[in-house]
């Protein structure tokens, strides 16, 4: 199975490439003042209103940076990178900054990623996203 490998928060990780819809830059976004905290609001994309998700701060809110999934299952770091120096600061997104639009359980989402190599047949499935969404039904208070 074919993976996508991405990176989040100074952190590479690995999604299955059926999950992945497009690589697009951020367009116009919306803020939207009751959602949780990392979803940073909504954009069009491709006629679709659709969340923007920091990633690093879902696995943040998920105590997962280092693997563990809401469901206990590992989100797990591929390889590591020197995290920065001192604290993390907020991520303000951008236009132009890079999304993934990807889609778990007919559910789409736009995921702010750092960088995204091109897909690796080798790479073990790390990143689940099924336990991310989980964990946003969670904090929302959707059960």
């Amino acid at each position: 199975m074919s993976r996508v490998v991405v990176m989040i928060g100074g952190r590479w990780y690995s999604l299955p490439a059926e999950q992945v819809r497009a690589v697009l830059p951020l367009g116009n976004l919306t803020p939207v003042p009751t959602a949780p905290g990392p979803v940073r609001g909504v954009s069009q994309v491709r006629g679709q209103v659709v969340p923007v998700v920091d990633l690093s701060g879902v696995m943040a809110e998920m105590g997962a940076g280092m693997g563990a999934g809401a469901n206990g299952r590992a989100l797990g770091v591929m390889r590591p990178v020197a995290a920065p120096a001192g604290p993390s600061e907020e991520r303000v997104p951008r236009p132009g900054d890079l999304l993934l639009l990807v889609e778990v359980e007919r559910i789409r989402l736009a995921l702010l990623v750092d960088h995204v190599e091109p897909v690796d047949a080798g790479a073990e499935p790390l990143l689940d996203l099924q336990g991310v969404l989980a964990h946003l039904w969670q904090l929302m208070g959707v059960r």
